[in-house]
């Protein structure tokens, strides 16, 4: 069995060795950084994991709009009710329950 020095330096040399590849009657050599960069492409390109944040943004983003739209038609008529309630108690008098004068 191979050491773990030897086994490093051959998947050194196999790195820096470029691989040939036949396509339609030319030949084409990818290295290996380019593997790499195709791989990580692939790979990327594969991954769902940032369409699930991009999912809970907008998500959280219509129910902030939600929430400024339900304000928006309620603030209006709770300022008149408001208004109303606190005419109603101004005017009121306040007695101390005992009818006797």
């Amino acid at each position: 069995m191979p050491s773990a020095a030897e086994m490093v330096t051959h998947e050194r040399e196999q790195r820096a060795t470029p691989n040939i590849e036949a396509n339609h009657s030319e030949t084409h050599v990818i290295l290996w950084r380019d593997k790499t960069m195709i791989n990580f492409i692939k790979n990327f390109r594969k991954n769902e994991s940032g369409a699930v944040t991009v999912d809970w943004v907008v998500l959280t983003a219509a129910i902030v709009a939600l929430g400024g739209a339900a304000y928006t038609a309620i603030s209006g008529g709770a300022a008149d009710l408001t208004a109303d309630t606190a005419k109603m108690m101004s005017d009121a008098t306040v007695t101390d329950g005992n009818t006797s004068n």
